[in-house]
């Protein structure tokens, strides 16, 4: 049973990461400002959360908030962690080719593998961290073709290098609260604080917030609900039965949803070389789920 359970989680990441790449499109369409889609994207997230919570279960939000909101340290590092790569994600996908943005971003990989290693002493079958050299030398050398055809966006990678190192230390942060707190528990406090950061920010910025067209109004609202609640918060769910690293390798799935979103909506075709190398980047994925014990 507990077998069948964690490959149901691992296929719900995998969809959780698709759900998380289709806010490359979203952003792109919009003519806001970093700090204005985030504000909105993270409002309306909360505002979508918090209303079945309050209709059905206002005891286990106050429950929740009492034993761990104070206790545990890791629910303001997930909320950090979580908005500076939302932050810097938004610069890197309008400063760069989609490609190259989930490219260098999805390095996190490294990160959390070492850190599980180094810090948490968790021990990874020889086959399963062979699946993951094999995915990062599929990512490298989709970087380095993109840098070859003449993509040579340095602020844009920048961001994306910043976007995937937060993101990174956001599923391990994540991964100690989850076991604690049910996902809808978990994702309305995360996302709430996430919020608070990102209103304190925009005040500091004096970003503007007000008044929002309708038509942003509505691609924020689109984050929020595909990118955010059915993308990063399947992900979230998975962390209970996942490994980080897994939630991470399968990020580098993203790589190939990019391409074909970019490809479909905004004829951004990337050469063969990418494409061959796309393949070897799935083929180790598949071969760190096989050996990977979560």
């Amino acid at each position: 049973m507990r077998i069948q359970i964690t490959t149901f989680a691992k296929i719900i990441t995998c969809l959780g990461v698709f759900g998380g790449a289709l806010s490359m499109v979203l952003i792109r369409y919009s003519r806001a400002q970093a700090i204005t889609m985030l504000f909105y994207r993270l409002l309306f997230t909360s505002l979508l959360l918090i209303i079945p919570l309050l209709i059905n279960q206002r005891g286990k939000v106050i429950n929740a908030l009492k034993t761990n909101l104070l206790s545990h340290k890791a629910l303001f590092l997930t909320a950090l962690f979580n908005t500076l790569a939302m932050i810097c994600w938004i610069f890197a996908v309008n400063n760069t080719s989609i490609a190259s943005a989930v490219i260098i971003s999805n390095m996190h990989p490294v990160l959390v593998l070492l850190v599980s290693m180094l810090f948490w002493k968790i021990k990874y079958n020889k086959k399963a961290i062979l699946g993951a050299l094999i995915t990062l030398i599929g990512c490298v050398a989709m970087s380095f073709g993109d840098y070859m055809s003449g993509g040579h966006h340095f602020l844009g990678d920048v961001f994306s290098i910043l976007a995937g190192s937060a993101f990174g230390m956001y599923l391990l942060a994540v991964k100690s609260v989850r076991s604690k707190m049910s996902i809808d528990v978990y994702m309305f406090i995360n996302y709430t604080l996430s919020f608070i950061f990102i209103a304190v920010l925009a005040l500091i910025l004096r970003a503007p917030l007000l008044p929002a067209p309708g038509r942003e109004l509505l691609i924020f609202l689109g984050l929020a609900l595909f990118a955010t609640i059915l993308g990063q918060g399947l992900v979230d769910w998975g962390l209970r039965y996942v490994s980080p690293a897994f939630a991470s390798l399968s990020f580098l799935l993203e790589n190939i949803y990019a391409i074909i979103l970019g490809m479909a909506i905004f004829s951004e075709y990337p050469p063969v070389s990418q494409l061959i190398w796309g393949s070897v980047l799935v083929f180790g994925v598949l071969i760190f789920n096989k050996y990977e014990n979560a």
